[in-house]
């Protein structure tokens, strides 16, 4: 097998087992005991197009959803199948899980379906990986938890660029993981705050906003809101307070001009006078 560092490796070298298959009336309780007999994370389901079922999906939409284990596995698939060619390079199959946010993508060789891969087989091909950091981003509770995220995110860049990655896909992978981070910042805001008044969009500008980020540059973005009223500006105040002070705990610096949506914070019609004022 070639060196287990090099991302131009073309991703069917992962593969260690044939894909398993289910009949879409299978009961999530017996794909469950198939996953578990086989030691995998997923089965493929039989159907047109194919579909796909995670351990994720089994607590998330079984479990969590209050079904019983009788439940037909074509229920509760995802489809249509995530798929890479088998002869893609690794860095083609880290793109896709985490442009799709997914942890499991299928194989084809000549329009066949030959293996599933996991965001497990990626992370044991790379130590210092994207995707692993990823997962440590999407768990996190506190922002303080992230302190080493900075040194982390350069110690990745550095990996991907030795694996022979131009500027433009690392730029891209980073910007993917700072979305991330971003994400969950959001998350934990909310959870704080409690659900927001109205439908709202944090946004991005610069290096990131084009997806160009190598290294952590300061902070450039701002929050835009449905309909204004009091409680929504108290509440989006606060929200991007919260956000703002972790990217900061998290190794990005304030925008020394003050392009963070601590101050541009607007509902969406204030924004759209904003613009408009600026086209004249």
């Amino acid at each position: 097998m070639p060196p287990e560092n090099d991302l131009a490796l073309p991703v069917k070298y992962l593969l260690r087992r044939p894909p398993v298959f289910v009949e879409p009336g299978v009961t999530v309780a017996e794909a469950a005991e198939r996953m578990r007999e086989a030691a995998i994370g997923s089965v493929l389901v039989s159907d047109d197009p194919p579909g796909i079922v995670t351990d994720r999906d089994l607590r998330g939409r079984v479990l969590a959803a209050g079904l019983g284990p009788e439940t037909p596995v074509g229920r509760i698939m995802s489809r249509p199948l995530k798929t890479v060619d088998a002869d893609a390079p690794v860095i083609a199959a880290l793109h896709r899980m985490l442009d799709d946010n997914i942890h499991h993508l299928a194989l084809v060789e000549e329009g066949k379906i030959v293996g599933v891969i996991s965001s497990s087989d990626l992370l044991q091909l790379q130590a210092r990986s994207p995707l692993y950091l990823r997962r440590t981003v999407e768990t996190i509770e506190a922002p303080g938890e992230l302190a080493r995220y900075s040194r982390d995110l350069a110690a990745i860049v550095d990996t991907l660029f030795r694996g022979g990655l131009g500027a433009v896909q690392i730029g891209r992978i980073v910007s993917s993981l700072n979305d991330a981070l971003i994400r969950r910042l959001v998350s934990l805001a909310e959870r704080e705050l409690g659900p927001a008044p109205t439908p709202f969009a944090w946004i991005v500008f610069g290096s990131e906003g084009r997806l160009e980020q190598a290294l952590l540059t300061d902070q450039d973005n701002a929050l835009i809101y449905g309909e204004d009223s009091d409680a929504a500006r108290t509440y989006f105040a606060a929200l991007g307070e919260r956000v703002v002070n972790g990217l900061i705990q998290t190794g990005f610096p304030p925008c020394q001009g003050g392009f963070m949506a601590t101050e541009w914070c607007k509902s969406l019609d204030a924004w759209r006078s904003l613009f408009a004022r600026w086209a004249r």
